[in-house]
């Protein structure tokens, strides 16, 4: 009884904190996550022209299950008559949770018999929903995020299937399922082959008398695969292999690389390890290092460790590049800790230890939860209720270039625009300390946007009209404790 307890408040923190988060995390984590899916969608719903679209829709290198599963989800809403493009980014995102939340327990239930000792076992599915980073990963109706959902599912379902000696519980309809959520998973985010011919590779050499049933497994994947190929051919119009062609583009023509390179080791140069976190996260790296060295057969060694070599030697590196993996962590730690224990044997010591652990995360986890990146779509909030006249904002952010352009020349989230004449100016380098002299044309709203930084500069001598930051996060953000970053800005009034 008093297990069912503690679930059902796992359950319910879990619901609140990942809704919280995605209500609060509006835009996009990369930009990506915007134009190529939501402006996809657009699209084929007939609201823009292609010539308004980011050059890989020309290029036809991007898989479309993704932009047709927000069209189906948009035009649902629409028919509801929810038609606000910001409530409907928000079911986006609440939907992409609870997805999230559904796959990362999929995969504890699947691995949680790896585990002996229940403390382990509680700490395994604490850090399955409550890891610090989850809620930036697990809000976002990205590629990578439903990518890893379905690779998880796959994962889940097998790892289940290979239990025993021989696996009785391996069919070859458990497969054939397995194959579909591989395919899927691909489709949403083609690095997915990265970890996919990992783990072939091990179920290869581990469990190769099986090879009947990994036949079966690629049957349904190819199939699955062929599915893509017809989705592209109805979104496109034309006979397009996205994969080959994302591939062709990044990779043979360095196409990826011309976004910035990176040295091999640039990945470990972006873990956070200012101040309280560095306790936790060399923590963490300690705990996943024993276990890439201690279980070497382990199969989530091999999708894990592989996948962040290889895109450790790719030059392009984005952070989100490695989510898809970051969903072991919990299991790995685990592991880790039962190691441990094995050889320490005193369970007193190791509560001791991870206590102070769990605070920190605890924090990280509640400073995650209100993480806002690139929230620059918000100013259309504001322009939809100025009246119709022109509009003037001065800026010194690239994203607002990008949220604010007509669209003429250069990609514009037609998704939250409005309809108001709208007219950008970039600021030059003495242009704040020059603000309060300046003044308003006749009959045009003249704002600016101004970060947290420059806030300050203009404190009493500017009216603030816009600050897309909901107030119950500036409360809880005592002191700025929480580091919030490049979603803190707000929106002042040059009018008289």
């Amino acid at each position: 009884m008093v297990t069912r307890k503690i679930h059902l408040l796992i359950l319910l923190s879990v619901l609140i904190s990942y809704t919280i988060a995605a209500y609060v995390m509006v835009g996009n984590l990369h930009a990506d996550e915007h134009f190529q899916i939501l402006e996809f969608a657009n699209f084929k719903r007939g609201l823009i022209e292609a010539r308004h679209l980011p050059w890989e829709f020309e290029a036809r290198l991007r898989p479309t299950i993704q932009p047709t599963l927000a069209l189906v989800i948009l035009e649902a809403l629409s028919v509801l008559h929810l038609t606000d493009p910001y409530s409907q980014a928000f079911i986006l995102r609440l939907l992409s949770a609870l997805f999230f939340l559904y796959s990362s327990y999929a995969l504890f239930n699947a691995l949680k018999s790896d585990l002996s000792t229940s403390w382990i076992r509680y700490v395994f599915l604490g850090s399955t929903f409550f890891l610090y980073v989850f809620p930036v990963i697990g809000v976002r109706f990205s590629s990578e995020n439903w990518c890893t959902c379905f690779f998880m599912l796959g994962f889940a379902r097998l790892y289940s299937s290979l239990k025993g000696i021989p696996p009785k519980e391996l069919t070859a309809r458990t497969v054939f399922i397995v194959g579909i959520l591989f395919g899927l998973s691909f489709l949403f985010r083609y690095q997915a082959a990265i970890m996919l011919v990992c783990l072939a590779l091990w179920l290869l050499l581990f469990h190769g008398k099986q090879f009947r049933y990994w036949l079966i497994m690629l049957s349904s994947f190819v199939l699955i695969i062929t599915g893509g190929v017809l989705f592209d051919r109805w979104f496109y119009g034309e006979w397009a292999l996205t994969a080959w062609n994302y591939f062709n583009a990044n990779l043979l023509q360095g196409v990826a690389a011309s976004f910035g390179v990176e040295p091999w080791w640039w990945y470990f140069t972006t873990i956070d390890f200012s101040k309280w976190m560095i306790f936790l996260n060399g923590t963490l790296i300690g705990l996943i290092v024993l276990f890439l060295f201690t279980e070497l057969k382990n199969p989530v060694n091999w999708v894990f460790s592989l996948f962040v070599l290889i895109h450790c030697l790719i030059s392009h590196k984005e952070i989100r590049f490695l989510f898809p993996v970051l969903v072991f962590i919990p299991y790995m730690i685990a592991r880790a800790l039962q190691t441990l224990q094995s050889v320490f044997k005193k369970r007193r010591n190791s509560l001791a230890i991870l206590s102070p652990l769990l605070i920190i995360n605890s924090f990280a986890f509640v400073a995650c939860l209100f993480r806002v990146y690139d929230n620059s779509h918000e100013i259309h909030k504001f322009i939809r209720v100025l009246p119709h006249k022109p509009v003037v904002f001065y800026y010194d952010d690239t994203r607002f270039f990008y949220a604010l352009n007509s669209g003429v020349r250069d990609i514009t989230p037609f998704f939250y625009k409005a309809d108001n004449d709208v007219i950008i100016r970039e600021m030059n380098d003495n242009f704040i300390q020059t603000l309060t002299k300046k003044k308003a044309l006749k009959d045009t709203l003249t704002y600016v946007i101004l970060d947290w930084n420059e806030q300050e500069k203009v404190a009493g001598k500017l009216k603030p009209v816009f600050d897309p930051e909901p107030e119950f996060v500036k409360k809880v953000d005592y002191r700025n404790w929480m580091r919030l970053g490049p979603g803190r800005w707000k929106v002042f009034s040059l009018n008289k």
